[in-house]
């Protein structure tokens, strides 16, 4: 699933271990914006995948997929307009082997 925006979304495996984590960077066009602009581009980027979650009627992981960068984007967003996140790291989310999540970005299927 590619979803375009300012965040670009990694799944990266650690250490052969079944526990996995989502890796998101922002893209360089994003971090040269002003914080005006950072605002708008991202409150977009929230509606563009809250539309296209909701365009994808059945359940399947790529649906679920998009949901999770959603949740993550929409907690991101005041401390983006904020200006109170440094753009240039890796935001970086755990996700357990044994976890809802973790079983999404594994590949397997969520009840």
């Amino acid at each position: 699933m590619e979803i375009a925006g300012p965040l670009k979304i990694e799944i990266v495996t650690q250490n052969n271990s079944l526990d996995r984590e989502i890796h998101a960077n922002f893209t360089d066009i994003f971090q040269n914006l002003n914080l005006r602009e950072q605002a708008q581009v991202f409150n977009e980027y929230i509606k563009q995948l809250k539309s296209q979650s909701e365009a994808i009627v059945d359940e399947n992981s790529e649906c679920q997929g998009m949901l999770v960068v959603l949740q993550i984007a929409v907690q991101l967003a005041p401390h983006i307009q904020a200006g109170e996140i440094p753009l240039n790291e890796t935001i970086v989310v755990e996700a357990q082997s044994d976890s809802m999540l973790g079983n999404l970005i594994s590949g397997r299927e969520l009840n």
